[in-house]
């Protein structure tokens, strides 16, 4: 399968979902930090609904082949979650970023680069099936991500837990 990848158009649309967001939320927060700090948590829950119908979309469309198609991440996609992760640990280490930080960045790293494959694949490069397969690796991240928080809120209790 040839895929004609258009670089050009590429750019632009990807500086423009990246940079235009970010912009808008960066002056908001600085001109207006009380309202945006009180739509934070309805807009968070906003986005996650919104994550909840795309996937949920995504895998209704994509039932009749979704087994198969499982099958074919499989081994593309845990690699990934576990390389994408650990350079977002990485980079947190390097950066000499506490605890806290470098554990959002691991979740970070993988999560951001997702929506990136999900973007060109769906409005850039026309293709479903680049969608499926960020879809698809986003699910098989969400255990590996669950576990971590779990492991990570154990230590943490275990630590916050004082000797009798």
């Amino acid at each position: 399968m040839d895929l004609a990848i258009p670089a050009g158009r590429m750019i632009v649309q990807l500086s423009l979902m990246m940079l235009l967001p970010l912009t808008l939320g960066m002056a908001l927060r600085a001109w207006r930090p009380a309202g945006v700090a009180a739509v934070g948590h309805p807009l968070r829950l906003l986005s996650l609904v919104g994550l909840a119908c795309l996937v949920s979309l995504m895998l209704i469309d994509q039932h009749e082949g979704l087994p198969a198609a499982v099958r074919a991440a499989l081994p593309t996609a845990l690699p990934f979650c576990i390389i994408t992760m650990t350079a977002g640990f990485i980079v947190g280490s390097l950066a000499r970023l506490p605890s806290e930080d470098r554990f959002t960045l691991l979740i970070e790293f993988s999560t951001r680069n997702l929506g990136l494959v999900a973007i060109m694949g769906a409005l850039i490069m026309g293709q479903v099936k680049l969608v499926l397969f960020a879809t698809l690796v986003f699910l098989i991240e969400l255990p590996l991500v669950l576990v971590l928080i779990a492991m990570r809120s154990r230590l943490a209790g275990d630590r916050n837990k004082t000797p009798a």
